[in-house]
C-alpha cells in the first residue's frame, strides 16, 4: 500500500489508471500540509496549464479509523470515499447557500478496486493561504457563522445523503 502522506511522491502515483486519465497533467506538485492529525485527506497544490488546482486524495483506510466518518456513515449513509464522485451534487448545493467563495470542482471519482486506490476531489485553487489560531479574528468568525447559519436554514423534505436528495430534484 502507498503511503498518501509520503511529500515525496507525485499524487498521480496512488491513482488507478482510470482515475488517471479523468485529471489534467501538471507541471508541479506541492503536497499541502495537513492542519489536524485526524484528517482523512492528502492534499496536493497543481499547477497546470488552466491554472492552479487542489486534488484531495481520499483513503478508505484513514475514514474507517476516523470515528466522525464512522458516524456520518451510520447516521447518513454517506460512504467517504465510496461517495466521492457524486461531489457534484454537493458542490452545488454548498456554493447557491453559502455566502462564501466555493472553488470551483473539476472532477471527482470515488475509491475503486475495493478501497485499494484513493477517492478524489479537483477543484480549482483559490488564492489565499490557510488560517491558524493566531488568525482567527472577529471578521473570520463572522464569517464561518454566517455560513454555518446560512446552511443550516436550508431544508428539504427527504432525509439523506445530497444524491439522494438530488434524485428528487428537477
Amino acid at each position: 500500500m502507498v503511503d498518501l502522506h509520503d511529500y515525496n511522491n507525485n499524487p498521480y502515483e496512488f491513482l488507478s489508471s482510470e482515475q488517471k486519465q479523468l485529471l489534467p497533467e501538471f507541471s508541479s506538485a506541492k503536497r499541502i500540509a495537513s492542519l489536524f492529525e485526524d484528517t482523512t485527506n492528502s492534499s496536493w497544490w497543481l499547477e497546470t496549464s488552466e491554472g492552479a488546482q487542489v486534488l484531495k486524495l481520499c483513503d478508505d483506510q484513514w475514514v474507517n479509523e476516523s470515528s466522525f466518518w464512522q458516524g456520518m456513515q451510520s447516521l447518513f449513509g454517506l460512504k467517504l470515499p465510496h461517495s466521492m464522485a457524486d461531489y457534484d451534487h454537493v458542490y452545488s448545493l454548498i456554493s447557491s447557500l453559502s455566502p462564501l467563495t466555493i472553488p470551483r470542482l473539476i472532477q471527482s471519482a470515488s475509491c475503486c478496486a475495493n478501497g485499494e486506490f484513493p477517492g478524489f476531489l479537483l477543484a480549482e485553487g483559490l488564492e489565499g493561504h490557510y488560517i491558524i489560531s493566531s488568525d482567527v479574528t472577529v471578521v473570520i468568525v463572522r464569517q464561518l457563522a454566517h455560513h454555518i447559519g446560512q446552511l443550516h436554514q436550508h431544508q428539504h423534505t427527504h432525509w439523506g445523503t445530497s444524491s439522494y436528495y438530488y434524485q428528487f430534484v428537477d
